[in-house]
């Protein structure tokens, strides 16, 4: 019974050592970044979509000269709204900040299974790295279509919606910037 103990704590340890090796210090502190800066995209994001569906003015907003009501309730603050400018004209009513809602929620679980020294498995936690890259990819493509949408066709500033996208771009980049660890 005993060596069967002492097994186990041995391959823990070797488990953890290559953990370790995998997880630098570096790597550890940038997905400690992502966790920091989804947080502050969900409380955003949460915050927006609140605001599309309350009644009235930001008045925060409103004070620093910004747009965010009229962005926040636009019809291009809806996935179907959006859909309206490529032709396609359904009614869609699901509102964007959700959908960075849930991209912040995606990055924050990531991030989390990311540090949490546990047999996940190497290889599982490489291909994590990729998806979360991916998918952030897909993120900052969509984010930089919503801020031509803010600037280009309804002419104001959201500053919550640019306080989101720019969390999210701190995101990309230290996706990005994470892949390398894939190669040593």
């Amino acid at each position: 019974m005993r060596k069967g103990v002492k097994n186990i704590k041995r391959r823990e340890n070797a488990d953890a050592k290559d953990i370790k090796q995998i997880l630098p210090d570096r790597f550890r502190k940038n997905l400690k970044l992502i966790i920091i800066f989804s947080i502050i995209g969900i409380i955003l994001s949460l915050y927006l979509t609140y605001q599309h569906y309350k009644e009235g003015k930001d008045a925060f907003c409103q004070a620093l000269g910004g747009g965010c009501d009229i962005v926040n309730k636009s019809t291009y603050s809806e996935l179907g709204g959006l859909l309206t400018l490529f032709g396609i004209d359904i009614n869609f009513p699901f509102p964007v900040a959700i959908v960075g809602l849930l991209g912040f929620i995606f990055n924050l679980v990531v991030a989390m299974i990311l540090r949490k020294e546990t047999e996940f498995g190497i290889k599982n936690k490489a291909s994590l790295l990729k998806v979360m890259f991916a998918a952030n990819l897909l993120g900052l493509i969509f984010a930089i279509f919503v801020t031509y949408v803010e600037y280009g066709i309804l002419g104001v500033p959201c500053y919550y919606c640019d306080a989101s996208k720019v969390s999210h771009t701190i995101i990309f980049i230290i996706s990005a910037i994470n892949l390398k660890y894939l190669k040593n």
